[in-house]
């Protein structure tokens, strides 16, 4: 009867590799080391000092009067009867006379806005007739924190000049100060 079983594979032999033969090394150089040279004699050469030099004191720069134009004196501006009130000039108080700002709401009846006018509140305002200057920084708070604007405007020999820059302080509100009667930044 024939058998279902499998039949065994008997084993092979696999023939063993042989070991690499590792590549011959080639000998190092020989190389003849020169023999020392005898010292040679040097004759002494006498060592004389190097002068010494001091520098002669330079004399001071005489100063140049350099002719400085004198700036034109900004005009004060008139008071007009839509004015409600004019700051007079005292110490405390810049020399050329400011303008109410605040309310808004007080201006000419052609004057047409939008949004909130009253948003920039005048934290400090200067000037100066003599030297034809005003500087003006106003704030406005806005979500963390507020803007502060600086404004300058200067007049030279007739010309007017203006700048103007931005910058936003976290952290800041302005409130109403109520010893100045003014406005003043704080913690918000």
């Amino acid at each position: 009867m024939p058998s279902n079983a499998p039949t065994p594979i008997p084993p092979v032999a696999v023939p063993a590799t042989p070991a690499p033969v590792p590549a011959p090394v080639p000998a190092a150089p020989v190389v003849a080391t020169p023999a020392k040279p005898a010292p040679v004699a040097v004759p002494a050469v006498p060592v004389t000092p190097a002068p010494v030099v001091t520098p002669t004191p330079t004399p001071a720069p005489v100063p140049v009067a350099v002719p400085v134009p004198t700036p034109a004196p900004v005009p004060a501006v008139p008071a007009t009867p839509a004015t409600p009130t004019v700051t007079p000039a005292t110490p405390a108080t810049p020399a050329v006379p400011v303008k109410a700002i605040t309310p808004a709401a007080i201006v000419p009846s052609d004057v047409l806005y939008s949004g909130d006018k009253d948003m920039w509140l005048t934290l400090c305002s200067s000037s100066s007739v003599s030297g034809g200057w005003i500087r003006t920084y106003r704030a406005m708070t806005v979500h963390g924190g507020c803007v502060v604007q600086a404004s300058s405007q200067w007049n030279t020999g007739g010309v007017v000049a203006l700048a103007e820059s931005l910058a936003f302080v976290p952290g800041l509100k302005v409130v109403r100060d109520i010893a100045s009667g003014g406005h003043k930044l704080v913690p918000a």
